[in-house]
């Protein structure tokens, strides 16, 4: 059932990296056959418009130099957007940043985020705002010195493939179940894989992921509010864990919604 993914990226990692990467694409493969598993015993044709499920499983992890970093930052979002032809989304986000300014980094409010926190971090909050470069730089940059240095993951691995830009709460509560989190803690272990010291999320308590996930990903942690801050432990360290808009949200302000208040929460 299904394709396994080919890690078109391995020769990116260097140092420790090459071993904790091929833990995670471990990881990704035998959670993939979770998937396979249920639905070779329990076949739901209707459900999946008779497309394989593990043609929507999109794996992540973390990028180059990530365990090079003073202050290890783990972003986890919702979902993947139409991103079944590339299984992989460290490979297509470094396939995108290689590709810059086309797509345009600038415009596009999830990268443009993303890569304005990543550098926030890397200067351990120094950097002020109006100091910033442009985000299709920042792309350029850290592919000609292989310098990414974040961590990612998605609640879902299953790519949303609807036509309209709302996540899809029911397909991620699907995944979170098909994955039998129970039984084993492919969430929890990719986590302890990534030993982040800080983590950022994409608003996630807001009511449309079941809790029970949410507990058996992060533990009974409140994070009702946008800018909640609590503490987790993985692999015996405590670990700030952060609620903020989502990076691909546009309708709040860079400097006064996203940095300048996640810089504070880190590093003050």
């Amino acid at each position: 059932m299904g394709v396994k993914m080919v890690d078109g990226i391995s020769s990116l990692f260097s140092g420790e990296e090459i071993q904790k990467r091929q833990q995670v694409v471990s990881l990704m493969s035998d959670w993939e056959d979770e998937i396979a598993r249920k639905y070779k015993n329990e076949p739901d044709e209707e459900y999946w418009e008779g497309q394989d499920p593990l043609s929507y499983f999109i794996a992540d992890g973390f990028s180059p130099g990530y365990f090079n970093q003073k202050t290890k930052v783990l972003f986890i979002e919702r979902e993947t957007r139409g991103m079944c032809e590339n299984r992989d989304w460290f490979q297509q986000m470094i396939k995108n940043f290689k590709n810059t300014p086309n797509p345009n980094h600038n415009k596009n409010s999830f990268t443009r985020h993303l890569l304005y926190i990543v550098q926030g971090i890397k200067s351990e909050g120094k950097y002020k705002y109006e100091n910033l470069e442009e985000a299709n730089d920042y792309a350029k940059e850290i592919v000609s010195t292989n310098d990414y240095g974040f961590a990612f993951m998605n609640m879902s691995k299953y790519s949303n493939w609807t036509p309209h830009f709302n996540a899809d709460y029911d397909f991620i509560n699907q995944f979170l179940e098909d994955s039998n989190l129970e039984n084993r803690n492919y969430f929890r272990e990719e986590i302890e894989i990534l030993s982040p010291d800080v983590i950022i999320t994409g608003n996630l308590w807001n009511g449309y992921i079941e809790q029970k996930y949410l507990d058996l990903c992060f533990g009974k942690v409140e994070l009702k509010k946008v800018y909640d801050m609590s503490n987790i432990v993985v692999n015996g360290k405590n670990v700030k864990i952060l609620n903020t808009y989502h990076l691909a949200d546009y309708s709040h302000k860079d400097k006064e919604d996203f940095y300048n208040p996640i810089m504070e929460l880190i590093f003050k």
